[in-house]
């Protein structure tokens, strides 16, 4: 059609990803004119022929310089850069580059937050349209085009660590890369610390083997840290995927077409960064319980009105997931013990169990056991958990950070928790803790 490269390869490329996809595309370009700058939105629409493949592609253009889609799509761009911004990963949008030919030969960085510049070395400013060689040597030097290259013909996302020097120091950067439409996403964090914990519970393992302890305490100690650094290599990565879902919806708003759209992304967005905030928190409360700064405030508690205040919240949570949420309970339970940490235990288990549970639903009970211990009990119709179904202390690692903290509470509170589990008919969670304690 007479345009230069820069202006018609994209929007070949668009047009093949159709054909290759059936999927319909949308493609917004601009290029200046003797008037001023161009601005055209088109919808490339598959049209199939009786076999269901696609046999010619309907492209409709609209020039849109004078519509308010203009000052919109700008703005969203502003909107954009502001979460991206917000962002605790380092994370940039790199788009193909590709020949007449329709083959791979660079990437082409489109959009990218402060941290991702700082990390390769480059001005924010003047980051997009860098080809890979810019940035390269910052990442994986020459296996760098390979690697995006595999994840852009794969569509597997992959997850790279790797030591580099800063400023003189040691740093270990972790990075993932996601396909996105014709092009990647990739996301980083510095796991330095997390690094420097293997290796600390390592040099650990090591002293203790050279130590005249007992082979069985030993081996107490070595579980403990075993246990530890899963669970803090599963947190970590259930952080990674909350911040993938984040940089998904992120990379998908420029794509928007209409509010719509774009409020369903921004809700998406929302939603994701309010559940890594509440992982941050929720490590924030194991690390106080590791460093012994959790106090118990014993106080007369009548659990009848912690708990079922506590049902009663989650009601409109149980109705949104279409699941019943029934609660059985003596006339009064009044017992000496921490409010607080009794309702973080008796929430978490709730929350979790209307989390998994996709049909029926939750019953919540609580009673007297003796003069010495009473119990509360939370029961689901879920798919159950992965460890046979007979009765044990709930063993909370690869269950999320949830269901370690309430083990940890348990203890700290002198009580134990245990589960009995069925799969394919629900799971139940029994919580015993002491009615008094003595000074």
């Amino acid at each position: 059609m007479g345009q230069p490269a820069e202006i018609a390869l994209p929007y070949m490329n668009k047009l093949q990803q159709v054909f290759d996809t059936g999927l319909l595309k949308s493609h917004y370009n601009s290029f200046p004119a003797t008037d001023g700058m161009v601005y055209y939105y088109s919808r490339l629409v598959p049209e199939l022929d009786m076999d269901g493949s696609v046999k010619s592609v309907l492209a409709i253009s609209q020039d849109i310089g004078s519509l308010q889609l203009v000052e919109e799509i700008q703005q969203t761009a502003i909107n954009l850069q502001a979460v991206l911004d917000s962002s605790s990963a380092a994370i940039g949008l790199l788009q193909s580059v590709r020949n007449e030919k329709y083959e791979l030969i660079d990437f082409e960085l489109t959009v990218c937050n402060q941290r991702f510049a700082t990390m390769v070395h480059q001005p924010i400013e003047q980051m997009p349209g860098l080809s890979l060689k810019h940035i390269a040597e910052a990442l994986w030097q020459e296996r760098t085009f390979d690697t995006l290259e595999k994840v852009l013909l794969s569509g597997q996302q992959t997850y790279i660590e790797e030591q580099v020097q800063r400023d003189g120091n040691d740093q270990w950067i972790g990075m993932s890369v996601t396909k996105h439409d014709d092009g990647v996403v990739l996301s980083g964090m510095d796991i330095t610390a997390l690094k420097k914990a293997e290796q600390d519970k390592e040099s650990w393992l090591i002293e203790l083997e050279q130590s005249n302890q007992s082979v069985e305490a030993l081996e107490q100690i070595r579980q403990l840290l075993q246990e530890r650094g899963e669970f803090l290599r599963s947190t970590s990565h259930d952080l990674r995927g909350n911040v993938g879902i984040i940089q998904g919806a992120v990379s998908m708003l420029d794509m928007a077409d209409t509010d719509e759209e774009r409020n369903q992304m921004m809700s998406m967005l929302q939603r994701n960064i309010q559940q890594a905030t509440q992982m941050l928190t929720e490590l924030l409360d194991y690390s106080r319980m590791e460093a012994g700064q959790e106090e118990r405030t014993i106080r007369s508690v009548n659990i009848n009105e912690l708990i079922g205040a506590l049902v009663e919240s989650a009601r409109s949570l149980a109705g949104e997931r279409g699941l019943w949420l029934n609660y059985e309970s003596p006339t009064t339970l009044v017992v000496a013990g921490d409010a607080v940490k009794i309702s973080r235990i008796a929430q978490n288990l709730l929350l979790n169990a209307l989390k998994y549970t996709q049909q029926g639903g939750v019953t919540v009970s609580w009673d007297a056991l003796d003069a010495d211990y009473w119990q509360f009990t939370v029961t689901d119709t879920g798919p159950g958990l992965l460890w046979p179904p007979v009765e044990k202390e709930a063993d909370a690692q690869g269950e999320g950070i949830g269901l370690f903290i309430v083990r940890q509470l348990c203890e700290f509170l002198g009580g134990r928790l245990s589960v009995d589990s069925e799969p394919e008919k629900g799971t139940r969670f029994q919580v015993v803790l002491p009615r008094n304690y003595s000074e």
